[in-house]
């Protein structure tokens, strides 16, 4: 008899593994095999074929039983080859570093992974960044392009910006074109306290203090400060330098007070002025300022008051002013008035000045308490009452031209006026003759 029927073989079922190292090696046991004649058929591994794909992989395993009359028949299993599990990845831990520290994995930490296939899954890194946090995500990518992340926090720190304040707008008084001028309030800091450079444009900044040659007109200046990080921060302040203008006194003229008694007086009108407001002392000689008013206890005469006005660069101003002070009203001018003339008068003083007596008079002009020197023609009883005789040069001396004017008060009693010199005699003279007479006094 010939067997010509070949064997029935059923192969094992197929199956799934995770890695190319998982897959089982061939085992004719695993086949079942059955045959109509031969009670053992031989089984065999014919060979394991790959579809040469990856991710799955499949291979089909081939097995084959032949029986005792040469007969033979195959079957196949397929094995799938399929990594899905995901690597296992650990990030560094989360670091705080300086602005100037480098932030590369060398510095902050690399991340780690593990993987069920692949023994090296391949890790990279991606940052996002907001103000001073780095949000570091990791990755792991196995072969089969499964992967896991984690996440790593970097702090930068001293990344505040540094603060730089300038002093307001403002404007100076230079003495002189070339003085140096040194200006507080520029103010310079950094929270981080990590400042490396502070730069004016101009001058030398000394702490808080500017000091600079400026020009005339507009000086920009520009505070730079500058971080470790590399963080600027910067202020500009515009600083207008001038040339001082002196002080200026807007005086009184010279004036006459008329007072019954002596006592203090204050004349208002002095007022001082400077186009840079930098007025350092007003000092007067012969009286003193209250609130704008020239104030002084005079003396009967004329009293001289000056007053000089110095601003902080020793600019001078001066101002001088005589105030004529007496009991009735002066009136400067000509005392020769053509109703007052009285030759007589005039003779009695030439006499007087030239043999030292005078002829009696018939006027009784002394007053009852005269207040100031004065001359008297003489009284009733022809007694010539004499004061000083500078008083006498000196009205001589007018009528010789020699004195511009004298001063003549048409107040008072009895007739005639009172005439007042710079000399300082008060006299009482019912005329004066307008005829000058280059011969009087000779």
């Amino acid at each position: 008899l010939e067997d010509t029927t070949p064997p029935t073989i059923t192969c094992p079922v197929s199956l799934t593994v995770q890695c190319p190292a998982d897959l089982p090696a061939p085992d004719i046991g695993l086949a079942t095999v059955t045959d109509d004649c031969d009670p053992a058929p031989v089984v065999t591994h014919i060979g394991d074929v790959s579809d040469g794909n990856t991710c799955p992989e499949i291979i089909t395993r081939t097995y084959r039983a032949t029986d005792a009359g040469g007969n033979f028949a195959e079957c196949t299993q397929t094995i799938t080859i399929n990594d899905d599990t995901p690597p296992v990845i650990t990030c560094p831990a989360d670091i705080a570093i300086h602005c100037t520290d480098p932030i590369d994995p060398a510095f902050t930490g690399m991340a780690t992974a593990t993987d069920n296939c692949d023994a090296d899954p391949a890790i990279t890194y991606s940052d996002e960044q907001f103000e001073n946090i780095i949000t570091r995500t990791w990755t792991a990518t196995d072969d089969c392009d499964n992967t896991d992340q984690c996440v790593q926090t970097i702090t930068i720190e001293g990344t505040m910006p540094p603060i730089a304040i300038c002093p307001d707008d403002m404007t100076v008084v230079l003495c002189d074109l070339g003085d140096e001028v040194c200006i507080d309030g520029f103010i310079y800091s950094d929270p981080d306290g990590n400042l490396v450079s502070v730069e004016v444009n101009v001058g030398t900044l000394e702490g808080e203090t500017l000091c600079f040659v400026p020009v005339e007109g507009v000086n920009e200046i520009i505070l730079t400060v500058t971080d470790d990080c590399g963080l600027e921060a910067s202020c500009t302040t515009q600083i207008t330098a001038v040339v001082n203008a002196p002080p200026t006194i807007s005086c009184i003229n010279d004036t006459t007070v008329v007072i019954s008694d002596i006592e203090e007086i204050c004349l208002p009108g002095i007022e001082f002025a400077d186009p840079d407001d930098n007025i350092v002392s007003i000092d007067v000689t012969g009286g003193y300022m209250d609130d704008g008013d020239l104030c002084l206890m005079p003396d009967w005469g004329i009293n001289t008051v000056t007053i000089v006005c110095i601003d902080s660069c020793d600019a001078v101003d001066t101002c001088e002013i005589n105030i004529t002070v007496g009991c009735c009203e002066f009136t400067p001018g000509d005392a020769n008035s053509d109703d007052l003339i009285d030759l007589l008068d005039v003779t009695l003083l030439i006499n007087l000045y030239r043999f030292g007596t005078a002829l009696p008079d018939t006027c009784d002009c002394r007053p009852e308490n005269p207040i100031y020197p004065f001359y008297g023609a003489a009284d009733t009883d022809g007694d010539c009452i004499i004061y000083t005789m500078r008083d006498i040069v000196y009205l001589i001396s007018y009528y010789r031209g020699d004195i511009e004017q004298l001063f003549f008060c048409p107040c008072c009693p009895p007739t005639g006026g009172w005439l007042f010199h710079p000399g300082g005699g008060q006299h009482h003279h019912q005329a004066i003759d307008d005829r000058k007479d280059n011969s009087i006094g000779r």
